[in-house]
C-alpha cells in the first residue's frame, strides 16, 4: 500500500526541482568543514531529486563517493537523470528508509540530510545514522524550524499553513533528542538567512546542525 506521502512525491517528482530553491550557503559550510579530507564516503538521506547532491558533488569533486538515498523510486529516477545530465559520475542511488539505513556499520564518513529531517522518525534515524558512521564521522542536518515557518511568506500570508505544518522541530527539541541518545553529540550550529527576490518575496531562513 502506497502512503499518502509517497503518492505525493511520486506525483511531483518530475517538477520537484523546479518548485524548490536550493541554498548554496550550507553546502559551502560543509565544504569548509571537510577541507583537507582526501576521500569522503558519504550518503544523502532523503535526497529527493538531488538538488543538493549536485551542489555537493560540484563542491567536493572527485574525492567524494556519494550514495543518494530516498524511499521514493520516482524521485531517485529524476535524481539520476539530473546528475548525469550535469556530468556527475561519482554517485549511485539507493532506495531505503531513514529508520533502517541500507548502509553497513561504520561504513560512512559523512551523512547529509537537507530539508527532510521532519519527515523521518527522528530517534530511529539518529540511532541508525550513528551506527552507519565511522568513528568521528559527521552528520550534517539542514532544516528550518516551526517558528521560521511563521515568518516566511507562507506563514505570513497563509496562516493556516504554519498551523498545519507541525512536523518541523524547534532547535531545543532537536538538541534534547540528540542529548538523550548515546554515541552522538552536537558539534556546532550555523544559522543562515536569505532574501528572496522572486514574486514570493520574503526572507528565508534555515540552520545546519553538525552532529558528531
Amino acid at each position: 500500500m502506497i502512503s499518502e506521502t509517497q503518492a505525493h512525491f511520486t506525483k511531483i517528482a518530475s517538477q520537484y526541482a523546479d518548485l524548490r530553491t536550493t541554498d548554496i550557503q550550507p553546502v559551502r559550510v560543509i565544504q569548509q568543514q571537510l577541507d583537507g579530507i582526501p576521500h569522503i564516503t558519504a550518503a544523502d538521506v532523503g535526497c529527493g531529486t538531488g538538488r543538493y547532491d549536485l551542489k555537493i558533488v560540484q563542491c567536493l569533486g572527485d574525492r567524494l563517493t556519494l550514495a543518494c538515498m530516498d524511499s521514493n523510486r520516482d524521485m531517485l529516477r529524476q535524481l539520476r537523470q539530473n546528475l548525469l545530465s550535469h556530468g556527475a559520475q561519482n554517485f549511485h542511488t539507493v532506495e531505503g528508509t531513514a529508520e533502517h539505513l541500507p548502509f553497513r556499520t561504520r561504513s560512512l564518513d559523512i551523512l547529509f540530510t537537507f530539508n527532510a529531517i521532519h519527515l523521518f522518525p527522528i530517534r530511529s534515524f539518529l540511532t541508525d545514522a550513528s551506527r552507519a558512521l565511522k568513528a568521528n564521522g559527521r552528520l550534517f542536518i539542514y532544516t528550518r524550524f516551526r517558528s521560521q515557518n511563521e515568518r516566511n511568506i507562507w506563514g505570513r500570508w497563509f496562516p493556516s499553513f504554519s498551523a498545519k505544518e507541525q512536523r518541523l522541530y524547534e532547535q531545543p527539541e532537536l538538541e534534547d533528542i540528540v542529548k538523550s541518545l548515546q554515541g552522538i553529540e552536537i558539534e556546532s550550529v550555523e544559522c543562515f538567512q536569505y532574501k528572496r527576490s522572486s514574486t514570493d518575496s520574503g526572507a528565508g531562513v534555515g540552520r545546519t546542525l553538525g552532529i558528531r
